[in-house]
């Protein structure tokens, strides 16, 4: 299951992180580990922008591609507006669900995925959550430099 394979990582991610900052402190060099809990923090952002969203859905598939993209050594910047944050449904039914997921699989994959691809998959892409555009709930962007654009409409 997808979302149980990147909780796995999650973990295994958070464990080594405490391996790394024991190991400077046992070495003495207090600054190191510092520095680790920084650069923690930092790549913590997207995630913690991801989780402000309201719709567990949609909160939930966005959640699971950030750390696909990540894992394949992506860097991702992540926007939310805060009309997503708001309670209110973005994606109303399981129809519309099925779509968006069909929309970051179809984004996800552009490069492949597994040891062949990784030198494909370097660079960095961004993921804008916006509101209320041309009469709809708002609209998810995904983009990557050399790559046309790819966006996705909610119904409101």
């Amino acid at each position: 299951m997808w979302a149980a394979e990147f909780l796995r990582r999650q973990r295994h991610d958070f464990l080594n992180d405490l391996q790394v900052i024991r190991g400077y402190i046992q070495l003495g060099r207090p600054e190191r580990a510092l520095a680790h809990i920084d650069e923690t923090l930092e790549d913590l952002a997207p995630q913690h922008e991801i989780s402000r969203i309201a719709d567990g859905t949609l909160q939930a598939l966005i959640l699971c591609w950030y750390l696909d993209l990540r894992a394949r050594g992506l860097t991702v910047a992540v926007q939310v507006a805060e009309e997503f944050c708001r309670p209110a449904p973005v994606l109303g039914d399981a129809e519309q669900a099925a779509a968006f997921y069909a929309f970051i699989c179809d984004c996800g994959a552009a490069e492949g995925f597994g040891a062949a691809a990784a030198e494909k998959n370097a660079g960095a892409v961004a993921l804008e959550l916006l509101p209320q555009r041309q009469g709809l709930a708002g609209s998810c962007t995904f983009r990557r430099e050399g790559e046309p654009q790819r966006e996705f409409f909610f119904s409101p």
